[in-house]
């Protein structure tokens, strides 16, 4: 799955530019948040399986998809470089506010989040250290209901787009809309098969 979607990252950073007519500031917030979630994907592909191969580009063949092994530390460093354009992109704003339309999409608080957790298999501490404070600066804190139990209270409906949420999947309450993303990370009534009745 991961490859799937870097895949589909590296089409769309090689060709959102040759759309014609796109507006630039809507384009250039569009190739920052590519490049986040791509370096999100080979984060956990180097974090899981050490080293793998590294596609930058679009793949228009299959020779092309045939690609060595890159060190994973050569892997990481990408995910650095990827995020830190993509935190330099003025049109990638800090954060997004509760409620508005444009709420999941990455952020510059998402950004340094990634690229903190890069930094930390770099083992260089004081930047992924500099990164995590830099998510709190963004706007992001910890959720805190004042109830003593803000852990079990994070995960209501009513907190779903509080502040601690840096990089979350916003999930749709309907029938129909579940996925396998789902179904690995709650029970089977959360890819509506119901088994927990």
């Amino acid at each position: 799955d991961n490859y799937k979607f870097i895949i589909r990252c590296n089409d769309a950073i090689e060709n959102l530019p040759k759309v014609p007519g796109m507006d630039a500031t809507k384009a250039a917030r569009l190739m920052a948040e590519l490049r986040v979630l791509r370096a999100h994907w080979y984060l956990q592909l180097a974090a899981l399986y050490g080293d793998v191969p590294y596609y930058a580009d679009a793949i228009k063949s299959v020779d092309q998809a045939k690609g060595s092994n890159t060190p994973r530390t050569e892997i990481w460093k990408n995910v650095v470089n990827d995020v830190t354009l993509a935190i330099n992109e003025p049109a990638l704003p800090n954060k997004i506010a509760k409620g508005d339309g444009s709420y999941g999409h990455i952020t510059k608080g998402a950004a340094y989040f990634v690229r903190g957790k890069a930094y930390l298999w770099l083992k260089e501490w004081a930047k992924a250290e500099a990164d995590f404070r830099k998510v709190g600066e963004m706007g992001y804190s910890l959720f805190n209901d004042g109830s003593g139990q803000a852990y079990k209270n994070l995960f209501k409906l009513e907190n779903e787009q509080c502040d601690e949420m840096v990089f979350s999947i916003q999930c749709i309450a309907e029938n129909g809309y579940c996925n396998a993303k789902e179904r690995g990370f709650g029970s089977r009534a959360t890819f509506v098969s119901s088994w927990n009745n």
